[in-house]
């Protein structure tokens, strides 16, 4: 006999009341046929450059780097023929916020300051960072209104910013230079860059990633695997723990991406594939495998049950879904993205992931045509009064 569930739904995202879990489900069932190729859950692939008005051309679609803002709200950036900003307050809204001027190829990662300030970078060789205030926008029936994409000034003159990141007082952002490695810091209060030298390490390569922890440091990797912590003043320091790696492959121990959680660890994925734990408190970095044989963990983002999902593949592989659970020290594969909503589609090339409200998780298409997918994983029924 079937038991009664009652109480509360239990999201990779977060664990919300059922007046949100009827919200939840209509969406899942309004927008999206059920994959056939991620394992559980559903996925649904919003095009960004249908032949509409409103909506970005083609080859200037490549989705580079999301993040969630204010209210739940979800930014991106694209890359291309030229470098567009947009948002979806929610599934099924888009706005176009504008084109970024001169820019054609974006830094992986966005960032939104303590004054909701929203930071991005150019990966063009001397290209610029950019603001925009998330308070300005508005998607009305016909066109969106926002404010102005404020440019600021380069970096770098003879390189681009691979990655992007912010401290956890959401003051300082801090980025790597695409072909020299070198280190800057930005102070969103003073508008002041401080370049710094290059991540310390004893090879030619680099870590592409860099993850502030709680205590207010940025980590990153050197060539060797070992990580450095950089200081919101722009100290560097190079620690003893070390990516994890074959034996004699240290050259392919470099941090790809990084999410912290909230436990305050840090989780990392590395060129070879490899996911990683590292805690800031006491230094102990441990090693957590890999969740396919695909290489480059290059996208992590984490559940509201504090699994890792993460992003394998790029270039001639085609990119797979993977979860780690932590409190079960277990892996899964949960395969390819692939829609058939008003189009077969199938994602090649994905590039961005992060967590969204409602038990939402966003990935962004690296392509010509690019898409913003929206996974729903399944959703659990607890009784009332149950502890999630």
């Amino acid at each position: 006999m079937a038991k009664k569930l009652v109480g509360k739904a239990v999201s990779i995202v977060g664990v919300a009341t059922f007046d949100n879990r009827k919200e939840y489900e209509a969406q899942r069932r309004e927008m999206t046929v059920l994959s056939h190729s991620i394992l559980s859950g559903a996925v649904h692939a919003y095009g960004l450059a249908y032949p509409a008005p409103g909506v970005l051309p083609v080859d200037e679609a490549a989705v580079t780097a999301l993040t969630v803002g204010p209210e739940g709200a979800l930014y991106g950036v694209t890359s291309g023929k030229r470098a567009h900003l947009f948002w979806m307050p929610r599934p099924l809204m888009f706005g176009p916020l504008g084109v970024i001027e001169g820019v054609r190829q974006a830094a992986e990662g966005l960032a939104v300051d303590h004054e909701s300030m929203l930071y991005g970078a150019a990966r063009d060789k001397g290209g610029p960072l950019f603001r925009f205030d998330t308070t300005t926008g508005f998607l009305g029936l016909y066109r969106n209104r926002c404010g102005p994409i404020t440019l600021l000034p380069a970096p770098f003159r003879d390189d681009g910013v691979i990655s992007l990141t912010i401290s956890h007082d959401r003051k300082t952002l801090a980025g790597i230079g695409e072909k020299s490695g070198r280190l800057f810091i930005f102070s969103t209060k003073t508008g002041r860059t401080k370049r710094l030298k290059r991540a310390p390490s004893e090879g030619e390569s680099f870590g592409r990633a860099l993850c502030a922890a709680a205590d207010n440091h940025f980590y990153g990797s050197g060539a060797d695997g070992r990580l450095f912590r950089l200081s919101v003043e722009g100290d560097i320091e190079r620690l003893d723990a070390a990516v994890p790696c074959r034996a004699g492959k240290p050259y392919l121990a470099r941090v790809d991406s990084f999410v912290r959680a909230r436990s305050g660890k840090l989780y990392g994925g590395s060129e070879e594939g490899y996911l990683f734990s590292f805690d800031p408190a006491n230094g102990a970095l441990l090693n957590h495998g890999k969740g396919n044989d695909i290489p480059d963990l290059h996208a992590l983002a984490e559940g509201a049950d504090g699994s890792i999902y993460g992003l394998t593949g790029r270039g001639e592989f085609i990119a797979h879904l993977v979860r780690f659970q932590p409190a079960h020290n277990e892996w899964a594969d949960l395969g390819l993205f692939q829609s058939y909503g008003h189009y077969p589609w199938q994602g090649y090339q994905m590039r961005a992931l992060t967590a969204g409200p409602e038990g939402r998780l966003y990935a962004g298409e690296h392509d010509r045509m690019g898409h913003v997918v929206i996974y729903y994983p399944p959703v659990e029924c607890v009784k009332a009064g149950a502890v999630v």
